[in-house]
């Protein structure tokens, strides 16, 4: 408490003199860096947050399914080690939008699926799973090359995270002069958290040219990302980068048929459900190919 206290006197003093940065004398005498709202040490690693109001550890995060982390960003305890979080974000013309990922946890480590738009979101995250479940971020993997999935990769690549992408969504990326993930694949990777495996598919285009699928075949969830939608969504939404409408829809019939056994199916936006999203989706690309 001494430390945090420390730590939000001298924030305050460096906004209010306009300093970039800030020290915290210690008997280690560990210097602390202000920058974009974050408080990190001298090995980059983040000590505090003040954007929103700092971020307090959870003192008993076992018993809770809904964690607010703050008024941008929120978890959702899908399984013990599996969980959705929320990152809310202003989207210009589409308005506030909250955008979903997921978080695998076991053994101390974490694989991130999609990261925020913003890069202070993915570091906040990072930081709280660190402080709440002693577990620090391994890899990623981005559903498509959005910045709604790619918003924080160049932090995650600077900060020695193993990061992998679509051999579609790096070319996607490069092209575009954006960040790319370390490594490619082509069709399908299989990564481990503990003993838990982690499936990415593509199995071809939707709401963009390069988006994947991701597959815990454990925990019978798969993340569909933006090609799925939810069942409040009433329209296709953005398509300035999509597939054909026909090719969106036979992939959205591929998914269906080898995953099955899915039970927990995750969007991009919006709440989860069941494999009920993927005959909504269906059926809002056949209204608008009727339009």
């Amino acid at each position: 408490m001494k430390t945090i206290i420390t730590i939000c006197f001298g924030v305050a003093l460096g906004l209010l003199s306009g300093c970039s940065t800030l020290h915290k004398q210690s008997s280690g005498a560990t210097l602390y860096t202000y920058a974009n709202g974050f408080v990190t040490d001298r090995d980059n690693k983040i000590v505090a947050h003040y954007a929103n109001g700092f971020v307090t550890k959870n003192a008993d995060i076992s018993r809770q399914k809904h964690i607010r982390i703050n008024s941008d960003l929120e978890l959702f305890r899908l399984t013990s080690n599996c969980f959705l979080y929320t990152a809310w974000a202003d989207m210009g013309r589409w308005g506030r939008i909250g955008s979903n990922g997921l978080v695998v946890v076991k053994n101390g480590k974490a694989l991130l699926i999609d990261t925020p738009v913003h890069e202070s979101q993915t570091v906040e995250l990072a930081w709280w799973l660190d402080k709440n479940l002693d577990a620090k971020l391994e890899s990623f993997v981005p559903g498509h090359w959005h910045d709604d999935c790619v918003g924080g990769m160049a932090w995650l690549n600077r900060n020695h995270v193993q990061t992998y992408a679509n051999i579609r969504t790096n070319q996607l990326l490069a092209s575009k002069g954006l960040e790319q993930a370390k490594e490619s694949f082509s069709d399908s990777l299989t990564l481990k958290v503990g003993n838990t495996d982690v499936e990415l598919h593509y199995l071809g285009g939707g709401h963009s040219i390069d988006n994947i699928v991701v597959w815990i075949p454990s925990k019978k969830i798969l993340f569909g990302g933006c090609m799925v939608k939810a069942m409040n969504a009433t329209t296709i939404g953005n398509t300035t980068d999509a597939a054909p409408l026909s090719e969106w829809i036979e992939t959205i019939k591929r998914i269906e048929d080898k995953f099955p056994d899915a039970k927990i199916i995750v969007p991009g936006h919006g709440e989860y459900g069941g494999k009920e999203l993927l005959e909504h989706t269906k059926k809002i690309i056949q209204d608008e190919t009727s339009d």
